[in-house]
């Protein structure tokens, strides 16, 4: 585009005067390869704006202006806000060229637990059960920008997330003293599940890159998610002389506000999840230390 904006400016002034030589300011309208250039010749400036057609309208997409030998350029950025399934609603020539972002969907994955190494947890009797411990993850609405005419865009929206952490040996959860403890079973005693969980209200902030000219858009985005706590609880049940038993607990002091590190990779609709916790689960002085990891699929709306 920009070989053809100098192009413009060096010509235009040329064709203007051979047309008028009497007029102060001239405007130019051009149609070339689907979008409609603008230009404006003055006295001391030049003025170029460019726009993108999108079925029968034309949306500003650049603006250039030359004054005494200094240029100025803006790009425009355009900014969407989508629900599930609301690519149904957008035109077939629309959703060729559109930026699709990657957040609104459903989600299921397994967690663990790691320290600030970045090392699975296995001491002290805190060890998780893998295949067991599990997360689902619901986003609702998303927003996104993009620059036109590039594959990147920043993506944000609105989700929910729930995290079940669950114990893999003879230890369990409870809570005593308003903290979070790791208590052998007593003998005699069997232990069925303990487990921890989480919901939260998450708010992304992904820069994403996608392929505009591949069919199935591959992509990748990455970023922090906000995290603001809404439930916890702990919950253990054992076995005692064929009865069971039940423990029961809300309100485990979890950070309020957490903050993941997401990397997605994808084709489609369908991609892969890492995600990293930065903020230990539980308040200090509440629990022990321990960062959530979890990895997983999406399905994207």
């Amino acid at each position: 585009m920009k070989t053809l904006l100098v192009l413009l400016v060096t010509i235009f002034p040329f064709s203007a005067i051979a047309e008028n030589n009497s007029m102060n300011i001239n405007d130019t309208t051009l149609i070339y390869n689907g979008k409609r250039y603008i230009i404006k010749d003055a006295p001391e400036n030049i003025s170029i704006t460019v726009f993108d057609a999108e079925g029968d309208n034309y949306n500003r997409i650049y603006d250039a202006k030359y004054q005494n030998g200094n240029k100025q350029e803006t790009w425009q950025v355009n900014e969407i806000i989508s629900f599930p399934f609301s690519e149904l609603l957008t035109k077939k020539n629309e959703k060729r060229h559109s930026f699709k972002p990657h957040w609104a969907g459903l989600g299921l994955g397994f967690c663990n637990i790691m320290n600030d190494e970045f090392r699975f947890i296995n001491e002290n009797g805190l060890s998780l059960n893998f295949a067991r411990s599990f997360e689902i993850t619901w986003n609702i609405v998303t927003f996104h920008s993009q620059i036109r005419n590039t594959g990147w865009g920043l993506v944000s929206g609105i989700g929910l997330d729930w995290r079940n952490y669950v114990m893999d040996n003879e230890f369990y959860f409870v809570k005593y003293n308003k903290q979070i403890l790791i208590s052998p079973v007593l003998p005699d005693v069997s232990l069925d599940y303990s487990r921890l969980k989480t919901v939260h209200l998450n708010v992304p902030l992904l820069a994403e890159w996608q392929s505009l000219c591949l069919k199935g858009r591959p992509f990748v985005s990455f970023g922090p998610v906000i995290g603001i706590k809404t439930y916890s609880s702990v919950k253990t049940m054992t076995r005692y002389e064929n009865r069971k038993i039940k423990e029961f607990s809300k309100n485990i002091y979890p950070n309020p506000i957490n903050v993941d590190f997401l990397l997605q990779l994808g084709y489609s609709h369908l991609g892969f999840y890492a995600k990293y916790s930065f903020f230990n689960m539980i308040q200090k002085n509440y629990g022990p230390s321990m960062n959530s990891f979890s990895t997983g699929f999406m399905l994207y709306f």
